[in-house]
This record gives C-alpha cells, structure tokens and sequence, in this order.
C-alpha cells in the first residue's frame, strides 16, 4: 500500500499533476489518502482523484482506494460524492475505511469492488441527521470489518442505515464481521450510535443471495427506544388466558403479522434486514457481559417497558446459520450469546425467538406465567369434575 499523508505529499498538491499517467495503482495495489486533518486530503480532493483511471492508468481493474481518518477533525470525515468503478465501470474499485475515528458516506456508491474496514467506523449514511441522499454500497463485493489482534471494545464498526425520514441506507455485497478463523480479529456492526431515539436506523441488505456473517468473538449491537409493537394484545390475551408458553411458541402458533418488516417507525430501534439474503451469527467471545455475539443497548426503553412488548429486530431468509445460542428467559445480561439490558418491576426478557425470528418480547416473570397455566389447568379441571357431578 502506498499512502500519501499530505496533499504535499502528491505532486506538491498541484491537482493538474493528479493524472492517470502521474498516478497509477495496478491491480491488487491500494493508494491511500489521509483525510480531514491540517493538510490532509479534502473531499474536493477526492472527488479528483477517485474517478481517475484507464486501462492503463489512474485506479485500474483490481485496484483500491484507502481513505485513512486518523487525524479527521472532529473525528469524523464525510464524503459526498458517489464512489463508482473508473474506466467507464471497466475498472472494478474497492474501498478501504482506515485509521480511527468515522469516515461517512453519504453518496449513492455503485463500485462493484470490495470494501474493507481495518479500523475506526464506516458510517453507511448521515444517520444522525436523517439525511441519508440514497447512500448505498451497491457494489458486489464483499464488506469485510476486521482488524487483526482487536477486540470488541476496540474493533472496528460498521455502522448507518434510514431513519426513515429520507433515503436508504443500503449494503448489497455479503458482508463478514470479524474473522470467521479466528476470535482474536474482532469486528463489530452497529446500524445506530448515539444516545437519542434519532441513532436508531434500519440497515438493509437487498441483493439477492447476500449474506451477512458476524463470526465468533465479534459483534452485532442493536439499539431499543420503543417497541416494534407496545403491549401487543395478543400477546397479553395468551397471557391472560393461561396459553402463552414462550415466544417461539405463540408465533408458531399464531403467525403474527409483526414477525415480517420493518418497525412502523424507523426510530423505535435498530432493525437489520435481509430481504433476500441469509444470516450467520457465531458464538460470545466470552462470558464477559459486553462481549456477546449479540448486544442489546438500552436507548431510552427502560423506563417505560411493559408486559407484552414486541422488538423484531432482524429478518432474513432460511434458518440461522453459525453457533448462536439463546433461548428462555432473563431480567438482562448474559443469556447464551446475548446479552440484554435489565428490566425491573418483574419484567423478563423472552428471547426463545431470537434465534428464530429476530425477536424479542417482554413479559411477567417466569413463575408468575406457570402459575396463569396451572390455574388455567386448575379451572378446567374444576369444570369437569362439576359437569360430571351433573350427570
């Protein structure tokens, strides 16, 4: 990899000399530029150089593009325009996010290569101004964020999705998270950061046949605000009649319609969707709370749960994939691979369908569900022995 830290650094920073005969980055081979800080590449600057390329200059078939945020002032480095293939699309181009801090796209992206994060965040989307402009990673090529000898608390992230004010916030290259080789290279996908309902996004996956893998020792994060469906009555009827079991088994039993889709608003919580693809998710690196495969963030939900809440919080096509594991109930923290924030006032987590459906719902103790069967169970009992008194 060749990285230039400095506009100085390429041609004395004379864009006239930012050529495709003057630079040219053969297949396999990744230039990089250090963006955002005093001195560093401007977005303007960029917006010159990424398009460069001809079937023997500027960003050939193979090659990458790296944009480093080490230094971005405000942490953060937003890029506007749209990222595409060069050549006129015969150059297949990548993208490598590296360095700390965000760098955002916001541009309706169409390059076909892959696209890989080493370090800091990739923000598909201006998510916390609701302002997406259609980002899109449309690209074919796989999504890959890792970094060697990382761990969850210091991986990089992939992050953004629609709040649903405005435009999409769409990835269409299968994507791996972490390392599937080995828990010692960690990655971690976030759709929302931040600590308002606003951070809350849906992120889609659409082409058809796309993946998303977290492996093992990496992490999903989903943030909560408001139920995809408050109180929901069929829920809270099983309940109160004595027939509801778990989770798994009431949707089995009832098919609810908020199974499929997404959140009514896309500000209740993070939601992740594979319309047309599959999922994969690994094992907790550990039994350390914070470290599950899956991590359910409080954003504001607490203080206002109640019985028979809903949170479908992933859809996908098929049966799960990997060595994910969570089932039964839990207040919060650790349960199998996820782990949960805590509820009070005798609420539990029902997490039987998780694994299942994406989803999540709150309901009374465990104890106290028993005890509405056995007393179902109990008044029948009653009735027929009475009806048999008659006869």
């Amino acid at each position: 990899m060749l990285q230039f830290a400095q506009e100085a650094a390429l041609y004395n920073n004379t864009p006239a000399s930012w050529t495709n005969t003057n630079l040219v980055v053969n297949s396999g081979a990744t230039a990089a530029f250090n963006v955002g800080g005093t001195g560093e590449f401007t977005a303007s600057d960029i917006a010159t150089i990424q398009p460069l390329g001809t079937g023997t200059g500027g960003f050939k078939n193979g090659s990458v593009i790296g944009l480093d945020t080490s230094n971005a002032a405000g942490r953060s480095f937003t890029y506007s325009t749209a990222i595409a293939d060069t050549n006129g699309g015969a150059n297949v181009v990548g993208v490598t996010k590296l360095g700390a801090n965000t760098l955002v796209l916001t541009g309706a992206n169409s390059y076909s290569g892959p696209t890989k994060v080493t370090a800091g965040t990739l923000q598909v989307g201006d998510g916390t101004s609701g302002a997406l402009n259609g980002t899109t990673l449309n690209g074919a090529g796989t999504v890959t964020v890792v970094q060697a000898g990382s761990t969850i608390l210091n991986s990089p992230v992939l992050a953004g999705g629609s709040d649903g004010t405005s435009g999409v916030g769409v990835i269409a290259g299968s994507t791996i998270i972490g390392d599937v080789a080995s828990t010692a290279n960690a990655g971690v996908i976030a759709p929302g950061a931040g600590n308002t309902g606003l951070s809350n996004l849906t992120l889609s996956f659409t082409a058809a046949g796309t993946a998303l893998t977290v492996a093992s020792g990496s992490q999903m994060q989903l943030s909560i605000t408001t139920p995809t469906t408050l109180a929901d009555s069929g829920i809270l009827s099983a309940l109160d009649a004595g027939t509801y079991t778990d989770a798994f088994t009431y949707i089995t039993n009832n098919a609810p319609s908020w199974t499929t889709g997404a959140p009514a608003s896309a500000g209740n919580h993070d939601f992740v969707s594979l319309s047309n693809g599959t999922l994969s998710l690994g094992t907790r690196l550990d039994g350390t709370l914070g470290n599950g495969t899956v991590s359910i963030i409080d954003n504001g939900y607490l203080t206002g749960a109640q019985t028979g809440d809903v949170f479908n919080l992933l859809d996908w096509q098929g049966v799960m994939g990997g060595t994910f594991v969570t089932t039964g109930f839990t207040q919060g923290g650790v349960l199998g691979d996820i782990d949960l924030p805590l509820l009070t006032s005798g609420l539990f987590w029902d997490t039987s369908a998780f694994a299942s459906s994406g989803v999540l719902i709150v309901v009374p103790e465990p104890s106290r569900v028993l005890l509405l069967m056995l007393g179902l169970l109990s008044l029948l009992g009653l009735r027929r022995r009475r009806r048999q008194g008659e006869l």
